[in-house]
């Protein structure tokens, strides 16, 4: 996996949620491109689920997936 392909999913316009999958089978939900951080030498990223960011070492990523939509919760009356 190369940080390039990262990249042009972090930059697609529009933007399209994505996974990022772990070789351990761990996904990290990339659901803004704001909520991620690249660092300079291409070797790691972080990303902001939540309060703190998961590190991730490029080289440990087995693959790269479109999030899948998540439908909208109906309102009851």
């Amino acid at each position: 996996m190369s940080i390039d392909e990262i990249r042009a999913l972090r930059n697609a316009q529009p933007f399209k949620p994505f996974d990022i999958i772990l070789r351990d089978g761990t996904k990290v939900h990339v659901a803004l491109p704001e909520r991620m951080a690249l660092a300079p030498n291409g070797q790691r990223l972080g990303v902001y689920e939540g309060m703190m960011p998961t590190v991730v070492d490029v080289t440990s990523i087995a693959g790269l997936a479109l999030a899948r939509m998540r439908k909208p919760r109906s309102r009851k009356k």
